[in-house]
């Protein structure tokens, strides 16, 4: 069972840890007091409990921190992201016609900006995902299905990506 004293360990040992790419890498204290850190392995959504609609989650995936939420902002980069919809959360949502939390982009966090967002240039591609509409992440252009992106920033209720992969397309 996960406790406040192992999370305390867990960072106390935590040059020890390689999850992480540098051997000291600057603590956050995030949502609950709770320790993170860029580098980590994260999943981002939309916050869908928020009055801010603009407002997203992050949730630790793996080590102590897995499944719990470690903080809340307006703008969120990730890296190496995998835009990853779960199945059973999808129908679960067309069904009740009521949406849950089922669809993530999931990296390694590099940049967390609480109070701002982020300028982007023109060369940003805007991905979106609708579960009333779509099965997979799209990017919104051309609704072709987006699979993976060398980086994605989640703010103003989107996701803006670059070094994006698409799906296969059927033939």
């Amino acid at each position: 069972m996960y406790s406040e004293q192992s999370q305390a360990t867990f960072f106390d040992n935590f040059d020890s840890v390689s999850n992480f790419p540098s051997s000291s890498p600057e603590l956050i204290i995030g949502f609950k007091n709770r320790k993170y850190a860029l580098g980590m392995s994260v999943r981002g959504y939309r916050d869908l409990n928020s009055k801010n609609s603009e407002l997203f989650s992050i949730q630790g995936k793996g080590g102590p921190l897995s499944g719990k939420v470690l903080d809340h902002s307006v703008s969120v980069v990730i890296e190496n992201a995998i835009f990853n919809v779960r199945a059973g959360g999808q129908r679960r949502t067309r069904v009740e016609k009521r949406r849950c939390v089922h669809a993530f982009v999931e990296g390694q966090l590099a940049q967390v900006k609480k109070d701002k967002i982020k300028t982007l240039s023109n060369d940003w591609i805007e991905v979106t995902y609708n579960p009333f509409y779509t099965d997979t992440f799209i990017e919104k252009s051309s609704a072709r299905a987006v699979f993976k992106a060398k980086k994605a920033i989640l703010q103003q209720g989107s996701v803006w990506c670059q070094g994006v992969s698409y799906a296969p397309q059927p033939e």
